[in-house]
């Protein structure tokens, strides 16, 4: 029995299932129910009898159950498990729900009612949890680490030029750590701060050139995210030609690979985006085309697999469309028609109906009758 319950103890306190504790102990409708089985169950002389060889915890029940009703302070313990994995852990799938659970204790243990997973997220209660946590944990994790955290959870939240006030507080402490200048270039450029966000990430760049193929960390992010954002960063001030140096710079390592990297389709995605901004519509179908014409390890082409992988994008789609518009809808319809049919979108029945339902779009939205017929016919393929 008591090796069960060390397998139970385990297993529930495990961090994976965080989210699980998050849902379970404080948001209604099962916080208070087991709340109050737990007062009750703590409150039995049994219990204090048996902690008789532990003082420490003895006095602790004691205390939480001398009131005449259960109180929040009875997760007392639990909130310190949390206020630890919120502060240590760096999967947001652990923090996230770790600093949920917090957020929803602190809100009861102040008496604002019963909060709601769901509620939204404002700064103070960002605040709130982090001073009670660094009062809680004072001798754990240093202050760059505090202000990383917390950067992170505004980021989250989208409250953006809050975190980028945390990520140059914690890069003030920690200034060797490049994922911070990541993290700060992209809370400007998400607080629409465009031109710090692209002086950040190009000074980051610039002294981080000697870390590329020589840390494998940093080589993998490069091309994933302080590249492409920066060239995100150049076409949302409307810069299109330094978008595209940054967005080609990706696409042409990325062409150099077997087979098409994680990092190479968003880099297209992006690119079709700007060509379209700058109305270089052949631009568009030559990239299309060399992503057909390109065949990776398993005899799939790299454009039926940027297809599959944004057959839900409505950007994508329309980019495409606005490129038929341009008098090359036959190139557009072309690309449409060699995707559905290659081996790769017809093996899965849920994406092949996604690329028709936005083929029958663009079909449709065209301005003669005969590509209408032929829209209600794609449409068809998906009935039937």
């Amino acid at each position: 029995m008591k090796h069960k319950s060390k397998h139970c103890y385990r297993t529930l306190w495990a961090r994976d299932r965080t989210h699980h504790l998050a849902g379970v102990f404080i948001y209604p409708e099962t916080g208070k129910p087991l709340l109050e089985a737990l007062y009750n169950l703590l409150k039995d002389s049994s219990v204090h009898k048996g902690l008789s060889d532990l003082p420490n915890e003895r006095e602790w029940v004691v205390k939480v159950t001398s009131e005449e009703s259960p109180n929040w302070a009875l997760y007392g313990k639990v909130a310190l498990v949390m206020a630890r994995r919120w502060l240590d852990c760096d999967e947001k799938d652990v923090w996230k729900p770790a600093f949920l659970w917090l957020r929803g204790w602190r809100v009861s243990m102040r008496g604002g009612g019963e909060a709601k997973y769901s509620d939204p997220v404002s700064v103070e209660l960002i605040t709130d949890v982090e001073k009670w946590a660094h009062e809680q944990l004072a001798e754990e994790g240093d202050a760059g680490r505090w202000h990383l955290r917390v950067a992170e959870t505004l980021r989250e939240y989208e409250r953006y030029e809050d975190a980028a006030k945390n990520k140059r507080e914690a890069i003030a402490l920690r200034p060797e750590e490049w994922k911070l200048q990541v993290g700060l270039a992209e809370a400007l450029g998400l607080s629409t701060q465009y031109d710090e966000a692209v002086e950040s990430l190009r000074s980051l760049i610039e002294s981080k050139r000697a870390l590329l193929d020589a840390d494998e960390t940093f080589t993998k992010l490069y091309w994933d995210c302080p590249l492409h954002d920066l060239g995100e960063w150049h076409s949302k001030r409307k810069d299109y030609d330094a978008a595209r140096v940054a967005y080609q710079a990706i696409l042409d390592h990325g062409f150099q690979e077997k087979d098409p990297p994680a990092f190479l389709h968003k880099a297209v995605v992006s690119m079709i985006s700007v060509m379209d901004y700058q109305g270089q519509s052949a631009d568009t179908i030559r990239l299309l085309d060399q992503m057909s014409e390109r065949m990776d390890s398993d005899s799939h082409t790299w454009a039926a697999k940027l297809f599959k992988e944004y057959s839900t994008n409505n950007d994508f789609h329309r980019s495409l469309y606005l490129v038929g518009t341009r008098n090359l809808m036959d190139a557009i319809v072309r690309n449409y028609e060699y995707v559905l049919g290659s081996a790769l979108v017809q093996q899965t029945a849920r994406i092949r109906m996604e690329i028709l339902w936005h083929f029958g779009n663009l079909q449709y939205a065209a301005a003669s009758m005969t590509a209408r017929d032929a829209a209600i016919e794609t449409w068809c393929q998906i009935v039937f």
